[in-house]
């Protein structure tokens, strides 16, 4: 790529000095010629073509070179003003790039936190009744999950009961999908809806641009109470959840800071990979 520092100013100012030497060569050439030979002009012809000769000779070669000057000069002129062009492209080009990655996140942000609000308006309607009580909010999940748990437990020792080649692994996925099932057949009603509003969010945040920045998840994370994401834990290694929402929460680590001492037994907490506690 030529490239040059030379502006339109220089160029004609070496231009007119050009001019200046051109015009000052045509008077002094002529001048040296007659001064030389005669101070006479002759009627001969073959003087004349020797005057000729003798100029043509002279001012055709220095002229050229002055023109070849002239019009490497353009060119680079017309070089700068083109790689001008080309970085005021450029430039335009990251700007509108630039514009359109902020439009693009906004548009995001806006609607991930439109969502968010529409989750904590969700767990506000959720309702536990415990007879004539009636229990709202993160108040009812802590309800539910003590439900879980209890039956849980029962069907674990239940299992080893009966069998005591069973293995403790064996039986306790076996009995988690089996309580599980039942609750949530029990409460579907109460609790569906929260379960796939939830994944839909996490799975917005996963299948966006923005994924590789933890910010998203780890709001995400800070509106979930203990007791929703203990529920959670049980919902998403249950079968029907098991293939889409588990993959996301250990890809996105959202049980990072979980208190895997309120599962059922403490030691479920290798159900799921170690990245859905802390971010590899």
């Amino acid at each position: 790529m030529i490239t040059s520092d030379i502006s339109l100013e220089k160029v004609v100012r070496l231009v007119s000095v050009l001019c200046v030497l051109a015009f000052s060569i045509l008077l002094i050439v002529p001048f040296l010629y007659f001064i030389n030979f005669t101070g006479n002009f002759s009627a001969d012809q073959a003087i004349w073509g020797a005057f000729g000769d003798y100029l043509g000779g002279i001012l055709n070669p220095i002229f050229a070179l002055f023109a070849f000057i002239v019009l490497v000069v353009a060119i680079l002129l017309q070089a700068n003003e083109l790689e001008a062009v080309r970085i005021d492209l450029a430039s335009s080009s990251r700007a509108m790039n630039e514009q359109a990655a902020s439009l693009k996140k906004n548009g995001f942000e806006t609607t991930f936190f439109s969502m968010l609000n529409m989750h904590e308006e969700l767990v506000g309607k959720i309702i536990y009744q415990d007879g004539s009580n009636q229990h709202n909010g993160r108040t009812a999940f802590e309800k539910y999950y003590a439900d879980l748990k209890r039956k849980i437990s029962l069907r674990i020792q239940t299992l080893q009961n009966a069998d005591k080649s069973l293995l403790p692994e064996r039986a306790t996925i076996t009995a988690i999908n089996e309580v599980y099932d039942e609750f949530f057949v029990e409460y579907e009603a109460e609790l569906g809806h929260y379960f796939r509003f939830l994944y839909q969010l996490v799975k917005f945040i996963n299948d966006s641009d923005f994924s590789d920045s933890p910010l998203y998840t780890e709001l995400v994370r800070a509106q979930l109470s203990t007791y929703e994401l203990l529920l959670l834990f049980y919902n998403c290694i249950s079968s029907p959840s098991k293939g889409k929402f588990k993959p996301l929460i250990e890809k996105q680590s959202l049980f990072r800071g979980l208190s895997v001492d309120k599962l059922v037994e403490k030691s479920h907490h290798h159900l799921y990979k170690s990245s859905a506690y802390t971010k590899t």
